[in-house]
């Protein structure tokens, strides 16, 4: 048998497995509990609720705090491109447009990570001072 043909028939043997699944098993799957008697369901619903923080934040608090991380964001990438603009240059890596471009992609995404983590508070401190900044505003006007 070829390896093509013993490709086939792994995986048509697959399909056919799957396809031999009933509704019986999946209940059962679902009827699964742990030792306390939760089923996975209830465990699901439980994380998905602390995944989901609960915000008292206005919608022009959220679009705030959005743009201060975006705009901590834009002086991260710049900081990290800086950074990486003194690194000198090697024959290993020799570079070129497509090394350049991942690296300004991954130094944006690297960014946002940053600018969105806690460790990194000039976007909480750009929040606070606008948010304060308009209170004062809101409460003259």
């Amino acid at each position: 048998m070829t390896v093509a043909g013993h490709l086939e028939s792994e995986l048509a043997m697959g399909i056919g497995a799957l396809e031999g699944l009933g509704s019986n098993q999946v209940a059962v799957s679902r009827g699964v509990t742990d030792q306390n008697g939760e089923d996975f369901a209830t465990h699901l619903e439980r994380a998905q609720e602390q995944k989901e923080p609960k915000t008292t934040e206005t919608p022009e608090e959220i679009k705030l705090r959005e743009a201060c991380e975006e705009l901590s964001s834009f002086f991260v990438s710049y900081l990290l491109k800086q950074m990486r603009a003194t690194i000198p240059q090697s024959d290993l890596f020799p570079g070129g447009g497509a090394t350049e471009i991942y690296e300004e992609m991954f130094d944006g995404e690297l960014a946002k990570k940053i600018a969105k983590s806690d460790s990194f508070s000039l976007s909480s401190v750009l929040y606070d001072q606008l948010k304060n900044a308009n209170d004062i505003d809101d409460r003259q006007g």
